[in-house]
């Protein structure tokens, strides 16, 4: 939500007489100086909180949209193609969810829908530790073929996720009791060199995808 902040203008007298006493000027630019530096204070928090919302706002919408290629190309697989995953009841589960996420309910499963319609997908909030078992299986599930497939469609392939940075990821998320986001994101900002908005995106798409 954005804020609107106003400036207040403040007239400086020489000296305002109250009850018999002079209020000098020094005092009252004091003051202003003060009250000043607190709007400041404020204009740089509000503007600082405006454009961590936007960059926020601009990975959300970036990741629907992650969603929405990864359902396209696994609702357009080959029979051949989806012999390149190894676990083909899980390539149905995650063709299911992504369907799901993305509201294309005519393309899921009856049953899934109503054992998962209320399923949290994209758990940010799971510890990086509980978060690497479940991506470790989901990666052994998708073997490295299927995974290849995953990567182009979600944009991975393109900042260079691939198998073998994803089985380190693995490891380095079963280090921390974090938060699985915030940990992913460090591990892309400090050992691979993303930036902010680069990271959040990657890994909010890694969460979608796997948690």
């Amino acid at each position: 939500m954005k804020k609107k902040f106003f400036r207040t203008s403040v007239l400086l007298m020489s000296g305002v007489i109250l009850s018999g006493f002079v209020a000098p000027t020094v005092s009252a630019s004091a003051d202003a100086k003060e009250a000043n530096g607190e709007q400041q204070v404020i204009k740089t928090n509000n503007e600082s909180n405006t454009n961590s919302d936007n960059v926020q706002n601009r990975i959300d919408e970036q990741s629907l949209n992650n969603a929405v290629n990864i359902s396209n190309m696994l609702n357009s697989l080959s029979s051949s193609d989806k012999q390149d995953f190894n676990d083909q009841s899980y390539l149905q589960d995650l063709t299911n969810k992504m369907n799901l996420m993305t509201g294309k309910i005519d393309k899921v499963d009856s049953i899934y829908i109503q054992e998962h319609q209320f399923d949290n997908f994209g758990k940010v909030g799971l510890t990086a530790k509980a978060a690497a078992k479940i991506l470790k299986a989901g990666l052994h599930k998708l073997g490295r073929k299927g995974y290849e497939k995953i990567a182009k469609a979600s944009g991975l392939d393109l900042v260079k996720l691939n198998f073998k940075t994803m089985t380190k990821i693995v490891d380095y998320l079963d280090n921390f009791n974090g938060q699985a986001g915030d940990v992913l994101k460090q591990f892309l900002m400090n050992h691979l060199g993303f930036n902010d908005f680069m990271a959040g995106l990657t890994a909010g798409t890694i969460v979608n995808i796997f948690l």
